[in-house]
């Protein structure tokens, strides 16, 4: 995978939904106290990650006017 933002946070993403699976699969207690200090770690520094970059770019890209409506969009399918 190449080493641009969003493929690391891709990349993170898959990280991610592995120690939820191994948080959710009957771990040891060593086990556990392990992948969660690596979860709480990794979880942090990528919302970190989107915050400062991802999303900032998205809204440069998309303007203020398509994510107004995106937001409106997610709203009513939440509800839906």
């Amino acid at each position: 995978m190449g080493g641009g933002p969003l493929a690391i946070l891709t990349e993170e993403h898959v990280t991610i939904h592995g120690q939820i699976d191994r948080l959710t699969g009957g771990p040891t207690r060593g086990e556990l106290e392990q992948v969660l200090a690596a979860f709480a770690s990794l979880l942090r520094a990528h919302i970190t990650k989107e915050e400062e970059i991802l999303f900032p770019a998205a809204a440069q890209i998309l303007g203020d006017e398509r994510l107004a409506r995106l937001g409106h969009d997610i709203k009513r399918a939440a509800v839906a």
